[in-house]
């Protein structure tokens, strides 16, 4: 009875350990790896003037203290709405950081991003 017991210990302990590494992973914005199909994204500066051509639905830019992020499939499901387009292809930091955003908010974004824009 006693090696039954263990390895049934032993098999919890294994599933808690993998929950707690992969809800972390989620939590921290760590993603999976991106499937060979999904386009790749280059991290790189863009200037003001190439991000302020992105403010239609299907082709959303933020910019959120300095950085550049992609939301041109996030809208449709954007629990604001239309708010998200305010400042569609411009600085959109302090309408982003307002009290109706929480924290989590910040670790959803690493999803979004491409790039930082050029002072």
């Amino acid at each position: 009875m006693e090696p039954l017991y263990l390895a049934l210990v032993n098999a919890l302990l294994v599933i808690v350990l993998v929950y707690f590494v992969f809800s972390r992973r989620r939590s921290t914005g760590a993603t999976a790896p991106r499937a060979e199909t999904e386009k790749k994204v280059v991290y790189r500066i863009y200037s003001e003037a190439e991000v302020r051509k992105h403010i239609s639905p299907g082709d959303l830019w933020l910019v959120i203290d300095g950085k550049v992020y992609d939301f041109s499939e996030y809208y449709k499901v954007h629990p604001g709405g239309d708010a998200i387009f305010r400042n569609a292809g411009r600085d959109s930091s302090a309408g982003f950081h307002g009290e109706q955003h929480s924290a989590k908010v910040n670790d959803m974004l690493i999803e979004f991003l491409i790039g930082e824009v050029s002072s």
